[in-house]
């Protein structure tokens, strides 16, 4: 005998409210989702964590946007996507601290803004990615762009979501792909 069961799962997208919890929250997936997995100690940890997120806690708070699912089990995060409206204002502190920054800034205007975002393990594969992207692509001002390795595994994921613009250039000896994708109507 097989017994199919269906479970419902709602998902919001909703502004970062500064808790705790979300903060912790998002420090979780953060490393669930990272390439990088071997740290020094927990401030070379720490360190890395900052360098990928302080700016948007920092200057954009109001732009990050928090994916949380409920379901028979209740709420949780399975989400989020921290959004820079002004990635050519953005150059000076990011340059400092992610060398690669700049690689791509005669492309800013045409994709003036970028985001970092990531889901947790378990909430992959279920639109939930796709609908922070959709939210993101209508508040970016002319288009948005995400900058990436050409053989990641979110290369697909952003192409689905329409970053159709690709431009590949070397850094260091690394290959980087610059992927954009123009601005949505809240139509859409």
């Amino acid at each position: 005998m097989t017994v199919t069961v269906t479970v419902t799962v709602t998902v919001t997208i909703e502004p970062f409210r500064g808790t705790e919890e979300e903060e912790r929250a998002i420090k979780e997936i953060f490393f669930l989702s990272s390439a990088r997995q071997s740290f020094v100690n927990d401030n070379d940890r720490e360190q890395f964590y900052q360098r990928w997120t302080r700016y948007y806690f920092a200057s954009w708070p109001g732009e990050i946007r928090l994916a949380r699912t409920f379901a028979a089990d209740g709420p949780r995060l399975a989400g989020y996507l921290m959004f820079c409206p002004d990635s050519a204002g953005a150059l000076s502190y990011f340059e400092s601290r992610i060398p690669s920054y700049g690689v791509f800034a005669d492309l800013f205007a045409g994709f003036p803004a970028h985001l970092h975002m990531n889901c947790h393990p378990s909430a992959r594969g279920q639109g939930i990615g796709g609908r922070l992207i959709m939210d993101a692509r209508k508040r970016a001002p002319a288009g948005v762009h995400i900058v990436t390795s050409p053989d990641s595994r979110n290369v697909g994921f952003y192409r689905r979501n329409g970053f159709s613009f690709e431009v590949k250039r070397s850094w260091n000896a690394y290959e980087l792909l610059f992927m954009g994708a123009r601005a949505r109507s809240a139509r859409e």
